[in-house]
């Protein structure tokens, strides 16, 4: 629900920025909302540190798919949007194989 609703907000909101400052503040708060879920005793306390990763995350996306569209001629636009979307399909990146 956070990234669905606060993403397209804060996304929105960070359009004023240069895309590289945008996204290191995107990623900061991301960092802040992980810190928080870490020495969280409370419940509502996790429940606003996931609340601003999700919102943050989203944000980050959009800006970073964005700025790949800008910084890539159109006919590797979507191996550039598939890159920066990795991440976000790979539940804990690439793990070696045994």
């Amino acid at each position: 629900m956070a990234m669905a609703a606060g993403g397209p907000v804060l996304s929105v909101a960070m359009l004023r920025l240069r895309p590289r400052a945008a996204l290191m503040m995107l990623f900061g708060i991301f960092l802040a909302g992980n810190l928080l879920a870490a020495v969280a005793t409370a419940y509502p306390v996790m429940l606003v540190a996931r609340i601003v990763t999700g919102v943050a995350s989203q944000a980050f996306f959009g800006v970073a798919i964005s700025l790949a569209v800008q910084l890539t001629r159109p006919e590797v636009r979507g191996r550039a949007i598939a890159v920066v979307m990795n991440p976000s399909s790979s539940p804990s990146g690439h793990l070696p194989h045994s």
